[in-house]
């Protein structure tokens, strides 16, 4: 199988997917499989949180900060809107508010593979937090 099929979904941005089909040309056969799921969990995020990207508003930053822990509260407001347009977890945020949410999004867009998987480190993390 070409490498580049095990890159579905690729990164939006082709610089990007061909770095990506490179490092695996470089490892060792046995892990690319491994490596390439990651890249492709990888690639599916990226493209969610570019959603945002045209949707992010001052009103959502207020919102968010208000869910937000104290001292995180207090860095995200000094730091400012701006600051957080590149932040994953307010861009999360901002989708989730309007309705987009990210397990449906991956959902969709992953295979039922990568998916389960997914949902596997999901649970992994959480049963070791608890």
């Amino acid at each position: 199988m070409p490498i580049e099929d095990l890159l579905h979904p690729t990164h939006p941005l082709e610089r990007l997917h061909q770095r990506q089909v490179q490092q695996l040309r470089k490892m060792p056969a046995a892990e690319q499989a491994d490596q390439a799921q990651l890249l492709r969990i990888g690639n599916a995020a990226y493209r969610y949180h570019q959603l945002a990207q045209d949707r992010l508003t001052e009103a959502d930053f207020a919102h968010w900060l208000v869910g937000l822990p104290a001292r995180m509260q207090q860095a995200m407001a000094a730091a400012g809107f701006e600051a957080a347009r590149s932040s994953w977890a307010f861009r999360r945020h901002v989708l989730e508010r309007h309705d987009v949410g990210y397990a449906a999004f991956m959902k969709e867009l992953l295979s039922t593979e990568d998916w389960a998987f997914c949902q596997q480190q999901e649970q992994a993390a959480s049963a070791s937090e608890g």
